[in-house]
């Protein structure tokens, strides 16, 4: 009911506040996980961590470069 009555653009804002948001506290949840396996020298459990840091911090790269081309597309365009 809430987003039937807030207008598009304020729908759109806090939508992609929370994706950002969501997508930079993935890696800084794994990087927790990660000292606190280190400190354990809990190997085994330092290997899924690893790779959950990794694949998060990939999809924050790629999201990052996404939104830079994207920002060049827009100017790009705005020249033309």
């Amino acid at each position: 009911m809430l987003f039937t009555t807030v207008p598009f653009p304020l729908c759109y804002f806090l939508q992609v506040r929370i994706f950002w948001a969501g997508l930079l506290l993935a890696p800084a949840f794994w990087a927790v996980f990660f000292l606190t396996a280190l400190m354990g020298l809990k190997l085994q459990w330092m290997v899924l961590v690893i790779i959950g840091l990794t694949l998060s911090t990939s999809n924050l790269v790629r999201e990052t470069k996404e939104r830079a081309n994207l920002d060049l597309l827009k100017t790009f365009l705005e020249l033309c």
